[in-house]
């Protein structure tokens, strides 16, 4: 399959897994999570009914890509995987919403349990080299060393946090980590936690937010974090995304885009655009975009179901888990929205 501008990569029903029909199962959950491995040109992404990690080789042709199916990773430890994050040197992490952690070798596409990290967590973030992997637990953040068969180093966190810090993203020069937000909403706290990596301690809270985070991520220039926020509302208006200037770490802006709270928010590594997946009550969503450089929302891709996830690949194509299938937006279409080059 070949994409020039938008397209799908279908799962669930489309690979031979049952199809979900009730209302409630039309919420997020049948395809969750995105993931790209820079490492071998691949990208994962979760499914529920039944429980698979759905891998599709990625390559480029020109200006075009193209996809193809991959065998599933199967042999899962755990039920309702999500939000697949993978490294530089040929992991992934997957965490099951059953409590159980996952590392997927990206070449074998093979599962193992992961022990050394003793506490639930949503998501991981890995550093730069892959060397690094670390995963937020309320008020922990676990540091794993990829090269050590040793358990997971505890952070501790700040207590303002009020076990909070389910979502961690780590700045591209591996410098620092900011912990805070739950894609649940079940911890409404409105602060992040930053830690200096370098000394494993904790440098800073910031919180002066106008609700609680939800999910965030770094800027392609190194300089922002996006931060989705909940059903935050002021005198004009919903503030669904929150800027923080790394320098300062401070929020010094906020974003309006239409639609309910974010699912997640994604930044692109290579050029200055991040995505927020979004829903409606009408039980169809849309992928919001936003010019990162002008700290502004320029756009919207609506989606025929509720849209969930959300990330890139090393291009800056841009990937949204649906209902039962991953919506393709390739760079040169996100770039026309904003006349970016």
């Amino acid at each position: 399959m070949t994409v020039n501008d938008i397209g799908y990569l279908p799962t669930g029903s489309s690979k031979g897994a049952a199809k979900w029909s009730s209302l409630s199962e039309k919420l997020p959950g049948n395809t969750w999570g995105v993931g790209y491995s820079t490492y071998n040109k691949r990208l994962y992404t979760c499914g529920w009914n039944p429980d698979v990690v759905h891998v599709f080789d990625v390559r480029r042709k020109g200006d075009a890509f193209g996809y193809s199916y991959l065998p599933d990773v199967k042999n899962l430890y755990g039920i309702e995987p999500q939000f697949p994050v993978c490294s530089s040197i040929g992991q992934a992490y997957v965490t099951c919403f059953s409590g159980a952690l996952n590392v997927i070798n990206t070449t074998t596409n093979v599962a193992k349990q992961e022990k050394r990290v003793p506490a639930f967590s949503f998501n991981n973030a890995f550093s730069p080299d892959g060397r690094m992997a670390y995963f937020p637990a309320g008020n922990v953040l676990y540091a794993l060393n990829m090269d050590s068969p040793n358990p997971a180093v505890p952070i501790p966190l700040s207590p303002q946090l009020d076990g909070s810090a389910h979502w961690v993203t780590i700045t591209r020069n591996g410098d620092y980590a900011y912990c805070g937000g739950d894609p649940y909403g079940r911890y409404p706290r409105s602060y992040m936690a930053r830690v200096d990596l370098s000394t494993q301690r904790e440098a800073g809270l910031v919180k002066d937010f106008f609700d609680f985070a939800i999910t965030h991520d770094v800027s392609f220039d190194n300089k922002k974090i996006f931060v989705g926020l909940g059903d935050a509302q002021t005198a004009s208006g919903d503030l669904s995304v929150a800027v923080i200037d790394i320098s300062q770490n401070a929020r010094v802006a906020s974003i309006f885009i239409p639609g309910d709270a974010p699912c997640q928010i994604a930044c692109s590594p290579v050029a200055p655009r991040a995505c927020a997946t979004v829903q409606f009550n009408d039980f169809t969503g849309a992928v919001q975009v936003i010019d990162t450089d002008k700290n502004t929302y320029i756009g919207s891709i609506p989606t025929t179901t509720w849209a969930g996830a959300v990330g890139f690949d090393e291009y800056g194509n841009a990937y949204a888990a649906l209902e039962d299938k991953v919506m393709v937006i390739l760079r040169t279409k996100l770039d026309a929205m904003g006349n970016s080059t």
